[in-house]
Protein backbone atom coordinates (compact mmCIF):
# COMPACT_ATOMS: atom_id res chain seq x y z
CA UNK A 1 0.00 0.00 0.00
CA UNK A 2 1.30 3.59 -0.69
CA UNK A 3 1.68 6.20 2.20
CA UNK A 4 -0.50 8.45 2.05
CA UNK A 5 0.59 12.37 3.15
CA UNK A 6 -2.57 14.04 5.41
CA UNK A 7 -4.18 17.17 3.77
CA UNK A 8 -4.19 20.39 5.20
CA UNK A 9 -6.46 22.92 4.23
CA UNK A 10 -5.79 26.89 5.16
CA UNK A 11 -8.60 29.22 6.30
CA UNK A 12 -8.33 30.86 3.15
CA UNK A 13 -8.33 27.67 0.72
CA UNK A 14 -11.40 26.51 2.78
CA UNK A 15 -13.43 29.94 2.55
CA UNK A 16 -12.88 29.79 -1.10
CA UNK A 17 -14.06 26.09 -1.65
CA UNK A 18 -17.03 27.37 0.03
CA UNK A 19 -17.67 30.29 -2.06
CA UNK A 20 -17.07 28.73 -5.50
CA UNK A 21 -19.25 25.32 -3.80
CA UNK A 22 -22.15 27.67 -3.27
CA UNK A 23 -21.93 29.49 -6.75
CA UNK A 24 -21.50 26.21 -8.18
CA UNK A 25 -24.54 24.55 -6.49
CA UNK A 26 -26.87 28.05 -7.75
CA UNK A 27 -25.44 28.07 -11.31
CA UNK A 28 -24.95 24.91 -12.73
CA UNK A 29 -27.68 22.57 -11.60
CA UNK A 30 -27.14 19.98 -14.26
CA UNK A 31 -23.98 19.23 -12.28
CA UNK A 32 -24.62 19.98 -9.21
CA UNK A 33 -21.89 17.51 -7.63
CA UNK A 34 -19.28 17.82 -10.36
CA UNK A 35 -17.12 20.19 -8.29
CA UNK A 36 -17.08 18.24 -5.09
CA UNK A 37 -16.52 15.28 -6.72
CA UNK A 38 -13.68 17.48 -8.94
CA UNK A 39 -12.74 18.64 -5.06
CA UNK A 40 -11.99 14.94 -3.77
CA UNK A 41 -10.56 13.01 -6.52
CA UNK A 42 -7.73 15.74 -6.30
CA UNK A 43 -7.30 15.77 -2.98
CA UNK A 44 -7.02 12.00 -2.99
CA UNK A 45 -4.22 12.18 -5.80
CA UNK A 46 -2.60 15.04 -4.17
CA UNK A 47 -2.10 12.50 -0.58
CA UNK A 48 -1.44 9.83 -3.02
CA UNK A 49 1.00 11.65 -5.30
CA UNK A 50 2.06 15.24 -3.14
CA UNK A 51 4.39 16.78 -6.62
CA UNK A 52 1.72 15.77 -9.05
CA UNK A 53 0.67 19.11 -9.56
CA UNK A 54 2.57 21.65 -12.16
CA UNK A 55 5.62 23.90 -9.78
CA UNK A 56 4.60 27.57 -9.94
CA UNK A 57 7.76 29.19 -11.08
CA UNK A 58 7.12 32.61 -10.85
CA UNK A 59 5.91 32.71 -7.24
CA UNK A 60 7.87 33.82 -4.23
CA UNK A 61 6.49 30.71 -2.22
CA UNK A 62 9.41 27.89 -2.35
CA UNK A 63 7.85 24.66 -4.14
CA UNK A 64 4.33 26.44 -4.85
CA UNK A 65 2.43 24.07 -7.02
CA UNK A 66 -1.06 24.29 -8.70
CA UNK A 67 -3.36 21.37 -10.51
CA UNK A 68 -5.96 21.86 -12.34
CA UNK A 69 -9.17 20.44 -12.16
CA UNK A 70 -10.28 19.99 -15.23
CA UNK A 71 -14.17 19.57 -15.34
CA UNK A 72 -14.65 22.63 -13.34
CA UNK A 73 -11.40 24.71 -14.16
CA UNK A 74 -10.17 25.76 -11.14
CA UNK A 75 -6.62 25.17 -9.46
CA UNK A 76 -6.15 24.10 -6.52
CA UNK A 77 -2.33 25.86 -5.02
CA UNK A 78 -0.65 24.13 -2.82
CA UNK A 79 2.74 22.75 -0.79
CA UNK A 80 4.10 19.99 0.52
CA UNK A 81 5.23 21.16 4.11
CA UNK A 82 7.94 18.92 4.95
CA UNK A 83 7.98 20.32 8.46
CA UNK A 84 4.41 19.12 9.19
CA UNK A 85 4.82 16.46 6.36
CA UNK A 86 1.54 17.05 5.19
CA UNK A 87 -0.07 18.54 1.83
CA UNK A 88 -0.75 22.42 2.28
CA UNK A 89 -3.60 23.89 0.18
CA UNK A 90 -3.27 27.37 -0.13
CA UNK A 91 -5.53 28.33 -2.25
CA UNK A 92 -8.80 27.37 -4.79
CA UNK A 93 -8.64 29.74 -7.71
CA UNK A 94 -10.90 29.84 -11.21
CA UNK A 95 -8.46 29.55 -14.10
CA UNK A 96 -10.85 32.12 -15.95
CA UNK A 97 -9.08 34.75 -13.65
CA UNK A 98 -6.45 35.12 -15.80
CA UNK A 99 -4.13 35.56 -12.77
CA UNK A 100 -3.30 33.95 -9.47
CA UNK A 101 -4.00 34.32 -6.62
CA UNK A 102 -2.14 36.41 -3.86
CA UNK A 103 -0.27 34.20 -1.65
Amino acid sequence: MTPTLPLHVTDEAAQQIRQAASWWHKHRSEARDRLSEELEAAFRLLTLQPLAGSLVSDSPIRGLRRVLLRNVQYHLYYRVDQKLGAVVILAFWSAHRGSQPEL
